[in-house]
């Protein structure tokens, strides 16, 4: 890396983070269609998000996407990440809340490379958050519902749910061009293999 690469991804770590951006995994959309079928139904944010697992939220500016792309991956740590397999099986929710959630589980029991993924990505943009300093707990959101609703809805839907497995092979960086316009994704970080 150049001391001008250096500098530019030194400059990436400081930049205030966007509510127009965002770091995720995005399913393949071979898997989307139930995701989408409940979502359509009962997730407020269905047009302005395609079905994902935050990994930061808000992130760095779209325009600092290139930079951003380097400072990654020139991280060591990211450099050891290798594609994963997860399954989505368990619909579930926190205790106080409305968001009905789908959480991926690793295929392989004793990996934890989701974690992973996420902590590299906080150590190299360390004033982005997932979750406004919460421990991560990844997850893909389905729906909001009333609180003394939630618990039906979601034994209703674990019942006709289907596992999803996929491969987890990239990073995608989404943006918007307004908070009410809908993410593209703008730029896919392959993991390394």
């Amino acid at each position: 890396m150049t001391k001008k690469q250096a500098k530019n991804t030194d400059q990436t770590k400081l930049i205030k983070p966007s509510m127009l951006s965002a770091a995720c995994i995005v399913p393949p959309k071979s898997v989307w269609d139930q995701i989408q079928r409940i979502r359509s139904e009962h997730d407020k944010s269905y047009n302005r998000w395609m079905p994902h697992i935050n990994l930061l939220y808000p992130f760095v500016p779209p325009n600092c996407f290139e930079d951003a792309v380097k400072t990654l991956e020139s991280d060591l740590t990211f450099k050891q990440l290798r594609p994963f397999n997860v399954i989505m099986q368990n619909i579930q929710y926190k205790d106080d809340a409305k968001y009905l959630n789908v959480f991926p589980q690793e295929v392989e029991q004793t990996s934890t490379t989701i974690i992973k993924v996420q902590s590299t990505l906080q150590k190299c943009f360390p004033h982005c958050s997932h979750t406004g300093g919460s421990i991560f707990s990844p997850h893909l959101t389905l729906g909001q519902f009333e609180k003394e609703e939630i618990s039906f809805h979601s034994r209703s839907i674990q019942e006709e749910w289907i596992p999803i497995e996929f491969l987890v092979t990239e990073i995608h960086f989404l943006s918007r061009k307004s908070t009410s316009d809908p993410f593209q994704i703008t730029k896919v970080i392959k993991l390394p293999s």
